[in-house]
């Protein structure tokens, strides 16, 4: 019995997840676990809004809270069903009440029915799990028990046990509507206690009346097509069955006049007929959908047995027409069986509107699909899984041993936050391409480039240029190393586990040099030997300056130029010269250069001298320093790889020389002459040329945020991260393993050039797609894509540009043809709109959205079935889920991809739909703060490009058919798998209040969560809700002074202001009225940590890049609002 209440209490949680439950005598917990089990099944913790557990005795409650500690809003109360409820403080109605094996043992049933018939609202529910014939054995076991013989036993019985018949009789005075659901005994099992039964009933309300019998409607079927003979079916099936019905063809409806009834309107079998709509039949359904008639929209096999094509464009359809028409009662009803049970169906479907209730649990949704008979219903279901394999967090805590011992890499989940560094799984190398070693990695060193990396101020996402470690394996034609030789690398994405390097890259490391030291060696004394062989050529005794020199990378200049026996001039920005000195170099040359140094300090400071060769360990700063360069001499800069386009690169402006280091280009280029270059560093490490006694930070893998913290804040110093001395009681944040495309297909983005477009470009070139296909409808687009190629080719992707309109055939056909290797997968992406009211809504517009939308998957789907896709993701809409006014096309063509990825997924080929929100920092809307603020006042949230990207990413990696194997009673269907939505964020109390949408069913399981974040809201107004209220705030008001030429710093400053007290207010933990805008940010304890924090916020609500030192700097929080506003201006 109680399996059996598990069951119902998860279709509960999916009919209404935000019930009042209470059970009645829930004694040891034994029904209350299968109950909350089910619950929870459906939606998580969440999936009621509160759970009372009641029992005659308190006993119960010390082991039921421990017992139930796992579980969100339950509390415990006495209760005495057969007592006056008022008295003992029940004033609160219940949505649910549950008596699983107690009112049997009640000595007045009646009054008991009575009182849990008040605990109940008017459309409450009482489920009841109960004895039904008696069995000696029972009677035996419990009959010492005087509770066992409290109720007296009826005519005939030898124990408290009722039948059916005598349970539906208790009932009837105070419930209608009673359903079994189970009453079974196992007659071959001569050991059962009981025999059980399990009931729901509907309280009965006070002003009951049954209503009219559903022979007395009147129904009007409309077929479409050709084949009538469906709707002629349904006609001759409901009139045996009572019902005056009628019927035409859709062409016909619009010269009928119809005064009440149903409409049944048949779709065609094979595709809807809005895939082709026809000038007649949008008149005939403008006619009737913008009346507040009733009707069922009848499709076939397009969700649970997906044959059909295009019969998904009626959902999103129904969704906006109801949207724009409050009035409409719109069912869509999806058929998967065949012949005469349609009819049947139809009927069941029609009585159970007719008669239903109008309460959560008995009213049957708008959107309904039928498969072997039985109704199935649509839910969005948060999904743990994709969740965290894929969500921002996308960690699971494994120990640091099994991370070391499996190949994995690190990642950056969110720029500039880094609790969302991970290490993520990589797959094991099957093969190894010649002139290549697999290196198992001991250490690996960071510098500045990481930090800024992870800061997500420079556009690279691999981690490392250096690691040193031990050859585990080598590639047949490696001669030069052995498994076993300890070696330094130079390379590219070296902080993984496992590295594959070319051999060239690699040398052999002394036994006494530790892993660690040997880590910090490869980037900063190549990038040293590099900069002075290389751009130049110095010569014994030359002078040279170094700038910036207390940094890795200027004390591996020094100890180069040291080595080469050069003269070696410094500057410092503090007076500290004693590391300098140190490293050899003399106290009269070094230099004390304070930041804000101007020309003319600069040249004091230096005596006036100039210098042939003038080396900077920053980028960026030539005008500053270019006058110490001697005629004739040379300016060497040395880069992290970033690209300035915000800079201007003044030209010399004398007979000098300019010339800017960036290793990881010379990396890509030319491999081998660094891995020579390497040779000769560790040559003269080996012959104490050069001393290894760097200023070098070890950290182990469990350190990661410190270590990075430390290069953010300014330190210039190297990071070596130890693989080595791991502790097995350290948990390290891993996730699966990252997308990775074949170099040997191509990619098709259809829209390549939009603004999401290009960002999955650019993310796909980076893990490895090196044949990207860029669809685009525009010339001029196309015309100007040089510099989206550019960037695309550093990663090594060779993309080209196609001008193609994809809902053209002929033309998909011709671009798919000249593609000459295998295409790997497609992101289809393109869209139009053309937004109308459906009063007002012409062909033309259906055929501007049809267009790319439905007609390009289409196409792309027919020309490109002889390849073997890994995925295939259709980029659709959330306005197909929710159902925008006015967007009655563009909702339709958004879920015809959502089912289109069905039909794909039923044919064993990969697809996947992902229903978007709204981009905010690309695309139309980042541009419109009023069409943010209209979204985001109907409850929409906004995402980000990386939030697209990782649901891409998740996309690709769940898109392939699901295994067939699915257990007959899965919650689910089996291809729930293939759409993704990323639109909605958690219904939050006002949104549910105000938003007619959000009372849909579909989006229950969202509300139910909601309730606990309102908990949270309510105890602090420092929360995301107020951030993100402010953030709107000040969008509004820059929208406002887009026109505005004078001013706009005294205006944006109090917006600012508030936002970044609602931010501080946030991290902090405090709450906003706490926080005093003339004091600075410091006095509340802000610290490095922090500022990376809000810093990364600032770019995302400001658009700019706000520096770390300008929120630990003693500014008022007011001051420091100013500063941004000037920014912003």
């Amino acid at each position: 019995m109680n399996q059996k209440l598990r069951s119902v209490a998860e279709l509960l949680a999916h009919k209404n997840s935000d019930m009042k439950i209470l059970e009645i005598g829930a004694g040891t917990g034994g029904a209350t676990t299968e109950l909350l089990r089910g619950f929870s099944t459906a939606g998580g913790l969440n999936a009621y809004q509160s759970f009372t557990f009641t029992d005659i005795s308190a006993g119960f409650f010390d082991k039921a809270k421990k017992k139930f500690s796992e579980w969100n809003r339950i509390e415990f109360k006495t209760l005495d069903i057969e007592k006056d409820i008022s008295e003992q403080g029940f004033t609160e109605k219940y949505d649910l009440v549950v008596a699983a094996n107690v009112l049997h043992a009640t000595a007045n049933l009646k009054f008991a029915m009575k009182n849990i018939r008040s605990l109940l609202r008017e459309d409450g529910y009482l489920l009841v799990g109960e004895l039904s014939e008696d069995l000696a054995s029972a009677n035996f076991l419990w009959g010492p028990l005087t509770g066992w013989w409290l109720r007296p036993r009826s005519p005939g019985r030898s124990g408290p046990g009722l039948s059916l018949d005598e349970w539906r009789e208790e009932l009837a005075e105070d419930f209608d509507s009673v359903s079994e659901i189970e009453a079974r005994r196992d007659k071959s099992d001569n050991d059962a206690l009981s025999s059980t039964i399990v009931m729901m009933a509907r309280a009965k309300p006070a002003d009951h009346f049954l209503p009219k019998p559903l022979s007395r409607e009147k129904v009007h079927i409309v077929g479409t097509g050709s084949d009538l003979s469906m709707r002629d079916q349904i006609e001759q099936y409901l009139g045996k069955r009572g019902i005056s019905a009628t019927s035409s063809n859709l062409e016909e409806l619009s010269s009928q006049k119809w005064s009440g009834g149903w409409i049944i309107l048949v779709d065609e079998a094979e595709g809807s007929f809005l895939a082709s709509l026809r000038t007649e039949q949008l008149e005939a359904l403008k006619s009737w959908l913008t009346k507040p008639i009733k009707c069922i929209w009848v499709t076939h096999k397009v969700y649970l047995d997906p044959q059909n094509k295009t019969g998904g464009l009626v959902t999103g359809f129904a969704r906006a027409i109801r949207m724009e028409n409050s009035q409409l009662e719109l069912y869509t009803l999806d058929l998967s069986s065949e012949g005469d049970d349609r009819a049947n169906i139809i009927y069941h479907v029609l009585e159970r509107i007719h008669y239903s209730h109008n309460d959560p649990i008995s009213k049957l949704d708008y959107e309904v699909a039928e498969k072997d008979g039985q109704i199935w219903t649509c839910r969005l279901v948060p999904d743990a899984r994709l969740e965290n394999a894929f969500g921002p967090t996308r960690k699971i805590e494994v120990p640091a041993t099994e991370v070391v011992q499996a190949p994995h890499h690190l990642v950056l989940g969110e720029p500039g936050i880094l609790d969302t560094l991970t290490m993520a799984q990589d797959d094991e190398f099957l093969s190894i391409p010649d002139g290549h070693v697999i290196i198992e990695v001991r250490a690996i060193g960071l510098d500045e480039r990481d930090g800024r990396i992870a800061e997500g101020s420079l556009a690279a996402i691999d981690f490392g240029r250096e690691c040193s470690g031990v050859v585990a394996s080598c590639a047949a034609n490696v001669t030069s190393f052995s498994p076993g030789d300890r070696v330094a690398v130079i390379g590219q994405g070296t902080f993984r586990t496992r590295y594959l390097s070319p051999s060239d890259c690699c040398r052999k490391i002394p036994d006494w040099l530790s892993f660690e030291d040997a880590a910090a060696i490869p980037t900063s004394f190549v990038t040293a030997l590099y900069a002075l062989t290389t751009p130049v050529r110095v010569s014994t005794s030359q002078k040279i300056l170094v700038i910036n020199a207390m940094s890795s990378q200027g004390i591996a200049l020094i100890k180069i130029a040291t080595a080469l026996k050069l003269d070696v001039y410094a500057t410092i920005s503090d007076r500290k010269k004693s590391l300098l000195t140190k490293h050899g170099v003399c106290p009269s040359k070094i230099f004390v250069i304070p930041t804000s140094a101007s020309r003319s300090n600069i040249s004091s400071a230096t005596n006036g001298q100039a210098y042939k060769f003038v080396f900077n360990t920053r980028s960026g700063q030539y005008e500053e320093f270019s006058h110490l360069v001697s005629n004739r001499g040379t300016y060497i800069e040395i880069g992290l790889g970033e690209i300035r386009r915000d800079e201007l690169y003044l030209r010399p402006h004398k007979n000098i020389m300019f010339a800017s280091i960036d290793l990881t280009d010379a990396y890509n280029e030319s491999k081998r002459e660094l891995g020579k270059l390497l040779d000769k560093v560790i040559d003269m490490v080996e012959k104490r040329e050069i001393v290894v006694d760097m200023p070098v930070s070890v950290a182990g893998l469990n350190s990661l945020k410190s270590a990075f913290s430390t290069l953010l804040v300014g330190d210039q110093h190297k990071q070596v991260i130890a693989l080595t001395n791991i502790d097995d009681g350290q948990l390290i944040n891993t996730r699966p393993k990252t997308s990775c495309f074949n170099e040997h297909k191509a990619y098709i983005i259809t829209s390549g050039l939009s603004g999401l477009g290009r960002a999955i470009a650019v993310w796909m070139a980076s893990y490895g797609a090196r044949h990207l296909i860029l669809t685009t409808s525009s010339v001029s687009r196309a015309l100007e894509s040089s510099e989206l190629l550019q960037q695309l080719s550093s990663y090594g992707c060779n993309a080209k540009v196609e001008v193609c309109d994809v809902g053209d055939f002929a033309a998909v056909k011709r671009l798919v043809a000249a593609i000459n290797i295998p295409v790997g997968g497609v992101i289809h992406s393109a869209l139009r709109l053309s937004d109308r009211f459906f009063e007002d809504i012409t062909l033309e517009d259906f055929d501007v959205v049809f267009g790319p939308k439905v007609n390009g998957s289409l196409n792309l789907h027919t020309c490109l079935l002889n390849h073997d896709l890994d995925f295939f993701v259709m980029l659709s809409s959330g306005c197909g889920v929710l159902g925008n006014e006015g967007q009655s096309n563009y909702s339709a063509g958004s879920t015809f991809l959502d089912t289109f990825a069905r039909y794909r997924q039923s044919l064993g080929l990969a697809a996947s739909s992902i229903d978007l929100g709204y981009v905010e920092d690309v695309g139309n809307i980042s541009d419109r703060p009023e069409i943010q603020a209209t979204l985001l006042s109907r409850g929409l949230r906004p995402i980000t490009v990386r939030d697209v990207l990782r649901v891409v990413e998740g996309a690709i990696a769940t898109g392939s058919p699901k295994n067939p194997t699915i257990t007959n009673d899965s919650s689910y269907d089996e291809f729930s798998q293939s759409q993704i939505v990323l639109s909605f964020g958690m219904i939050d109390k006002t949104t549910a209040e105000w938003q007619s949408w959000s009372k849909d069913a579909k989006f229950g399981l969202l509300r139910s969560k909601a309730t606990d974040k309102a908990a949270v809201d309510r105890d602090s107004d420092s929360g995301e809700r107020a951030v993100q209220t402010a953030v709107k705030a000040f969008r509004n008001a820059l929208g406002r002074l887009a026109d505005v030429s004078e001013g706009k710093e005294v205006v944006l400053q109090p917006v600012v202001c508030s936002a970044l007290v609602a931010k501080l207010a946030q991290v902090l933990s405090m709450k906003v009225g706490e926080i005093q805008v003339t004091r600075s940010a410091v006095q509340y304890g802000i610290d490095s940590l922090i500022a990376i924090d809000v810093s990364s916020w600032a770019r995302y609500a400001f658009q700019i890049d706000l520096p770390i030192n300008d929120l630990t700097n003693p500014y008022s929080i007011q001051d420091l609002a100013a500063r941004i506003s000037r920014m912003i201006v």
